[in-house]
C-alpha cells in the first residue's frame, strides 16, 4: 500500500514537469515569431521607404527646377519688357530723359524668388526627413540583430545596408574631416 501511494505522488510531479516544459516551449517559440516577424516587417518598411526616398527626390528636383524655371523666365521677360518700354520712352532725345523719376514704371518683384527659397528649403527637408527614417529602420534592425534575446532568434539574418545621398562637398568633409570652406558665393 506504501507502494501505491509513492506512485500517486510522483505522477501529478511529472505533469508539473512537463505542464513547465511546455509552456517554456511555448513561450520561446511564441518570442521567436514574433522576433522574426519583427524584422521582417522591418527589412519591406525598409524596401517601401527606399522607394518614398527616390519619389521624395523626384518631387524635389522637378518643384525646384521648374519653380526656378519660372523665376529666371519671369527675370527675363521683365528685363526684355522693361527694356523695350525705356528704349521707346527715351528714344527720342526730347529731353523726357528724367520723367522715369515722376512717372510709375514697372517694379521687379522679388517674390518669385522668395517662393522658390522657401520651395527648396521645405523639399530638402521633406528629402532629409525620408532619409531620417530609413536610417533608423536601419539602426533599428541592427538592434534587433546584436541584442538579446532577438540575436538569439535572428542569427544569420542579413543587416540591412543603406548609403545616404549627399552632396560631393559633404562627402569630401566626412572623408577629411575638415569644414572649412564657408564661402557661399
Amino acid at each position: 500500500m506504501e507502494i501505491g501511494l509513492s506512485r500517486r505522488n510522483v505522477f501529478p510531479f511529472s505533469w508539473v514537469i512537463w505542464g513547465g516544459i511546455l509552456i517554456l516551449a511555448v513561450i520561446v517559440i511564441t518570442a521567436m515569431f514574433s522576433y522574426q516577424n519583427d524584422e521582417a516587417k522591418l527589412v519591406n518598411e525598409f524596401k517601401a521607404q527606399e522607394q518614398k526616398i527616390e519619389a521624395v527626390h523626384d518631387q524635389m528636383w522637378k518643384v525646384i527646377q521648374q519653380k526656378a524655371g519660372i523665376a529666371k523666365e519671369y527675370s527675363a521677360q521683365f528685363d526684355s519688357i522693361y527694356t523695350h518700354i525705356m528704349d521707346k520712352r527715351y528714344s527720342s532725345n526730347d529731353g523726357v530723359l528724367f520723367n522715369w523719376i515722376k512717372e510709375n514704371n514697372p517694379n521687379f518683384s522679388p517674390e518669385l524668388y522668395k517662393e522658390l527659397s522657401v520651395s527648396i528649403e521645405v523639399q530638402r527637408k521633406q528629402f532629409l526627413g525620408a532619409q531620417e527614417k530609413i536610417i533608423d529602420i536601419v539602426r533599428e534592425q541592427n538592434n534587433m540583430l546584436d541584442i538579446a534575446p532577438g540575436k538569439w532568434f535572428l542569427s544569420g539574418r542579413k543587416r540591412l545596408e543603406y548609403e545616404v545621398i549627399s552632396s560631393t562637398n559633404t562627402k569630401h568633409v566626412m572623408d577629411t574631416r575638415l569644414d572649412d570652406n564657408i564661402d557661399l558665393f
